[in-house]
């Protein structure tokens, strides 16, 4: 609830570690109608020389992990389908989640077997899929659709790590699904360090991206 997200502010995630910061660098978050509705830590210089080592260091331990992603979007669209929909529709004021899970359900079969097909081309020495990390600026009103599962999961799934850009509003929903996809990760013994949250000034968003 819009509590909860007062008591819990978001803040920078590394290594599966929140970076928490002093006070001064505590901003207020806004919804999709200009309204507060929380706050959220930028990160400190440190913390974010801290996240540039990590993009440009960070070398992927994995090809394949489809089967523990899979089982951890099957947790999304099933026992947490209720926070997706109750968090986005309290941040972006977005009425419909519930349509937006049951498009993911059916886009997400679709899918799953395109990166099927593309891990299979791989093996057989048609295509190298790069496994840099990959930067993904989420959305407003689809973030749950496009950007936990298309951009996020189906990435993370062949091995790719994530950098998830934070925003200055409606940032509450996308940062909440980018903490709990840290602990499912855990909860599967997948290396935290596959999965940043960077939540910075605009310049310091512009830095990261900038990054070879």
């Amino acid at each position: 609830n819009t509590q909860l997200w007062y008591d819990d502010p978001v803040c920078s995630i590394l290594n599966g570690d929140k970076l928490l910061a002093p006070p001064s660098n505590l901003w207020i978050t806004k919804n999709s109608l200009n309204q507060s509705n929380g706050h959220q830590y930028f990160a400190t210089p440190k913390q974010i020389q801290s996240m540039l080592e990590h993009i440009q260091s960070y070398k992927s331990p994995y090809t394949d992990i489809r089967p523990q992603l899979r089982r951890i979007e099957q947790k999304f669209l099933n026992e947490h389908a209720g926070f997706l929909i109750g968090n986005q529709t309290l941040d972006f004021a977005k009425q419909d989640g519930v349509t937006e899970i049951e498009e993911s359900i059916m886009a997400n079969s679709v899918e799953r077997k395109l990166n099927d097909a593309l891990f299979h081309d791989e093996m057989n020495g048609k295509v190298v899929i790069s496994r840099k990390p990959i930067f993904v600026s989420c959305v407003s009103n689809f973030t749950n659709f496009l950007d936990l599962f298309r951009k996020t999961i189906r990435s993370l799934e062949l091995g790719i790590p994530c950098i998830v850009l934070g925003r200055s509003h409606t940032v509450q929903h996308s940062y909440r699904w980018a903490e709990l996809l840290v602990e499912l990760l855990k909860e599967e013994n997948i290396d935290p360090g596959m999965l940043t949250y960077v939540a910075g000034q605009l310049e310091d968003i512009k830095v990261s991206k900038r990054v070879e």
